[in-house]
């Protein structure tokens, strides 16, 4: 983009059609994986019916953007989730206990 360019909707169209390629590039291996999830803040171009019309075209899952945390960035809501879901029903006896855990799920993600 040229200096001082304001990204409007078709721009930011056409960079979304490039996103999509690049997906396709790093993924084409990966014949299981064809859903993407989106995420983006509700900036006038990114809540354009436009934006809206390619993002069903390209048949990405938006996900919405959370309501502001001090405490958490809108990347910390996907890890927190699965955390969730997989505690659910856990007793723990000791902090120790629940941080053990969280280290054995994240090492099994990586």
């Amino acid at each position: 983009m040229k200096s001082g360019q304001t990204i409007n909707s078709a721009i930011y169209r056409n960079i979304l059609i490039k996103v999509r390629y690049a997906i396709r590039g790093k993924r084409r291996n990966e014949f299981r994986r064809k859903v993407v999830f989106f995420l983006q803040d509700n900036a006038r171009p990114h809540v354009s019916t436009m934006t809206g019309w390619i993002l069903y075209k390209l048949e990405w899952d938006l996900t919405q953007h959370p309501p502001y945390s001090r405490d958490m960035v809108p990347s910390d809501f996907y890890l927190f989730s699965h955390l969730q879901l997989h505690f659910d029903g856990s007793i723990f006896n000791s902090n120790e206990e629940v941080i053990n855990e969280v280290h054995l799920l994240l090492n099994l993600r990586t």
